[in-house]
């Protein structure tokens, strides 16, 4: 078998699949691939695993404790720019479309000075992490 993405199947396997069905957040993933471990990293599956867990850390902390929009477009923006919280908050602060409220994880938007979302980011940060560290210590 070549190292083609073509030639890998994975899936789902587990209480992972049950929870994504009843609409729960899941404990954790169990994977099934019919790759071998050079294969995976070859195409990338590594990465893409990563990310979405990465993605369903974000979600886990944001309906534990529901945040303001504006943070968390500070946050992401952060991310993506590599950590500069500053321009993440310039740009943020021009974002004039109001948030979808049918979102339970996005709290009423709350106008902070710079000092207060800053913090309120790490909060978020570390939020992040701690569902991450809760995931890989069972």
């Amino acid at each position: 078998m070549g190292s083609r993405k073509e030639d890998m199947r994975y899936s789902l396997w587990g209480g992972c699949v049950r929870d994504l069905i009843l609409k729960r957040t899941p404990k954790g993933f169990d994977i099934v691939t019919s790759a071998e471990l050079k294969q995976t990293n070859e195409a990338g599956l590594l990465e893409v695993y990563t990310l979405r867990v990465g993605i369903l850390a974000f979600h886990k902390a944001l309906s534990d404790q529901p945040r303001a929009p504006l943070l968390v477009a500070i946050f992401c923006l952060a991310v993506h720019n590599g950590g500069d919280m500053s321009e993440a908050l310039n740009i943020a602060r021009r974002i004039t479309k109001p948030h979808d409220v049918s979102f339970q994880e996005l709290s009423e938007p709350e106008d902070k000075d710079y000092e207060v979302l800053n913090d309120e980011v790490m909060d978020l940060a570390d939020s992040i992490k701690r569902v991450l560290s809760n995931e890989y210590d069972d």
